[in-house]
């Protein structure tokens, strides 16, 4: 590896402290998220806690998830101008433990909340009792998660390894011993690289391939089971690649503010911009393809069985909530993302991604809150749920950072100068 490519100057430029005021803020907001999720299921209608938690689950575990199987994807594609931006994406693994505690809390107290069918009689429930069933249910969320997370943490780590070699000299207290740790073992600059090559094209495609089963088990149980007469084939990819497009998206907002935050524009370029911006609007159609695929069927078939979940989200408590998700997920994504400018623009290129984000809430909102309650007296939306929403993100954001305070948040290995990038890109 020669050392042309070996960036140290980037760490030096990257470990800053994180501002310890806005530290404080997300901790505290943090926990008035907590004190608001307990006051709420504590209180007249424990469901309103318990639901808002399990969509806000839905929501940050998707994205998490959809950026670090967007790493796997780009290497699997041989994608190497993603190469600046692969650890912006890979730092939301550090939410996966928090997520898996979340699972097993909503698994084990907020069931009898969550999932309608326990206890239900109706036959064609009944029919289905072989797999709707909580011992059961319980075990194939919790195996699979750990599965597929443990292997996220393993594909991330063989990106790490080659940069804690290098500056695990410069770093002390933990960091010191994580990087010894991750970088144990190291046996010469070739032959680690020819290794880690190896590792990851094992691991990548196993990775892809356990997240489309897992999260579709999950899309199945978590979701479909909340209307449990109701059924799609479909369902479990419309789920997975929308958690794919909203990890894209989270991708681009943590690269537009972190880049400007570190002056990283000698790193990450408009090319880098252009490509994730393409992969955003691609993936935006395709996720309105999906939409449109199972309405179809739906609407063309007419059966009671299947058009229940459609006709719900018709009332009109929740229709211009469906219009809404069908805004900022496809609408305004499309013809704001059309253009080279607005893709290559960092201002609008986040922009659009945050409407994506936002969007994917308000989707994962509507997919669980109609089957539940399909008839509220008023929007289900207060500022109980304003605070559980608030204090989810702020432990994804603390998550975040403290993967930023622990490793470096841009490689320090691989990457060329900004000449040599225009060069190859030419």
């Amino acid at each position: 590896m020669s050392e042309q490519n070996i960036r140290l100057d980037l760490f030096d430029r990257i470990d800053k402290p994180v501002n310890k005021g806005f530290v404080a803020i997300l901790a505290l907001l943090a926990l008035a998220g907590a004190a608001a999720f307990v006051s709420m299921i504590s209180g007249e209608d424990p469901s309103r806690g318990w639901i808002i938690f399990h969509v806000n689950f839905l929501v940050f575990t998707g994205i998490s998830l959809g950026a670090i199987i967007f790493t796997a994807a780009a290497f699997l594609s041989k994608a190497g101008w993603h190469g600046p931006l692969r650890r912006f994406a890979e730092g939301f693994v550090f939410f996966l433990p928090v997520s898996y505690l979340f699972y097993w809390i909503i698994v084990l107290f907020g069931k009898d909340y969550i999932f309608p069918w326990i206890g239900s009689h109706d036959p064609l429930v009944e029919a289905k009792r072989g797999y709707l069933n909580m011992p059961f249910l319980t075990f194939r969320g919790g195996f699979g998660l750990l599965v597929l997370y443990v292997t996220s943490w393993a594909f991330v780590r063989t990106s790490l390894r080659p940069d804690l070699r290098k500056i695990k000299d410069r770093l002390t207290g933990f960091r010191k011993s994580m990087a010894e740790r991750i970088s144990a073992g190291w046996r010469g600059d070739e032959a680690e690289a020819t290794a880690l090559h190896r590792t990851r094209s094992r691991l990548a495609p196993s990775l892809v391939l356990i997240y489309v089963v897992v999260v579709t088990i999950l899309s199945i149980d978590l979701v479909m089971s909340l209307a449990p007469t109701w059924f799609s084939t479909l369902f479990g990819a419309y789920f997975f690649m929308g958690a794919f497009l909203s990890g894209l998206a989270a991708t681009a907002i943590a690269t537009v503010l972190l880049t400007r935050r570190y002056g990283l524009d000698d790193v990450v370029t408009k090319s880098q911009y252009h490509d994730l911006g393409k992969l955003m609007f691609g993936f935006s159609v395709f996720w309105a393809y999906l939409f449109w695929s199972q309405f179809l069927v739906v609407w063309y078939g007419n059966l009671p069985l299947e058009t229940q979940f459609i006709v719900v989200r018709k009332f009109p408590i929740w229709q211009n909530l469906s219009i809404a998700v069908f805004l900022c997920l496809f609408l305004i994504p499309f013809w704001g993302l059309i253009t080279r400018f607005a893709k290559m623009t960092p201002a609008t290129h986040m922009l659009f991604a945050v409407v994506i984000s936002f969007g994917f809430f308000i989707e994962r909102f509507d997919l669980v809150v109609p089957s539940l309650n399909p008839t509220p007296d008023a929007f289900p939306f207060g500022i109980g749920e304003l605070l559980v929403t608030l204090g989810y993100l702020s432990i994804f954001l603390l998550c975040y950072i403290a993967f930023m305070r622990t490793f470096p948040i841009v490689p320090i290995v691989g990457l060329k100068r900004k000449a040599e990038h225009a060069s190859g890109n030419a």
